[in-house]
């Protein structure tokens, strides 16, 4: 028979990259022989392996186990089918994102939520460097639809000009049916980030006030240019189907891109 010190400080996980975590506190059962640990994280894909200290171990005469100080003894590898992203929309790297889109992850299998508890998705601006707003497992601003689609519903409107992205925490979605095969998902400002539509003509008025020459702007309408009226700003985008005619002797001065884009309906 053995005896197992179960002290927080004795037994560690170590990933691949060198990061290790202590597991004592994942200690669920021994035996006469054996240890068992649950609900220990882990990536899916990712190497590890086992330390156990040698004071972790003995025999009932008190004969202490060498323990494992070695990489090489007890490695493993961690692999799962796991749901897989198929698009987001708005498209990682958009611009011109209307204001009021919803925010959608289309995987390639069916999906539900796990029991995560805490804030599991946040829409968050990189500068400021905030979020925006979090959402956990259970909030009425987030949903599954048509089976395969994570649907993001921000409670207020994106700004004009903003940039965003979106961090959806590790194991906060699994395949339907089999809730072991979760997502690893990202959390990093480059998997899908976006940034809202500039101050837009609309035909008639600027949706935000008159815009400055420094600013980005975009026309969803033709604009009628007064008798010699010059605009100055710095990137310019003309939505899809919209011919902007310049007459009257005007001018459209643009300091940055002129582009044009495609105007999403809302989702």
């Amino acid at each position: 028979e053995i005896n197992f010190n179960t002290a927080s400080n004795l037994y560690q996980l170590v990933r691949e990259d060198g990061y290790s975590v202590n597991i004592g506190f994942a200690i669920s059962g021994s035996t006469d022989n054996s240890i068992t640990f649950s609900d220990v994280f882990v990536s899916n894909e990712t190497n590890y392996y086992l330390l156990v200290d040698p004071g972790a171990v003995s025999d009932l005469a008190g004969n202490a186990f060498v323990g494992i100080t070695e990489s090489d003894v007890l490695p493993f590898s961690v692999s799962w089918d796991e749901p897989q992203v198929v698009s987001f929309s708005p498209a990682d790297s958009e611009e011109q994102v209307t204001l009021g889109a919803n925010l959608i992850v289309t995987f390639d299998r069916d999906i539900a939520f796990t029991e995560e508890v805490g804030e599991r998705i946040r829409l968050r601006t990189p500068n400021p460097n905030t979020t925006v707003e979090g959402y956990e497992i259970d909030s009425d601003r987030i949903s599954i639809q048509n089976g395969n689609q994570l649907v993001i519903d921000p409670t207020a409107d994106l700004d004009f000009g903003q940039d965003y992205f979106v961090v959806i925490f590790a194991n906060s979605i699994a395949a339907a049916g089999d809730l072991t095969k979760t997502y690893s998902g990202f959390n990093n400002t480059s998997s899908w980030n976006f940034r809202a539509e500039s101050n837009y003509w609309d035909g008639s008025q600027w949706a935000d006030g008159t815009p400055l020459s420094t600013d980005d702007v975009s026309f969803k309408a033709d604009y009628n240019f007064a008798e010699g009226e010059l605009l100055e700003f710095d990137e310019v985008y003309i939505a899809a189907g919209v011919t902007l005619s310049i007459e009257n002797n005007g001018t459209l001065l643009h300091n940055g891109n002129l582009e044009s884009y495609i105007s999403h309906p809302l989702l």
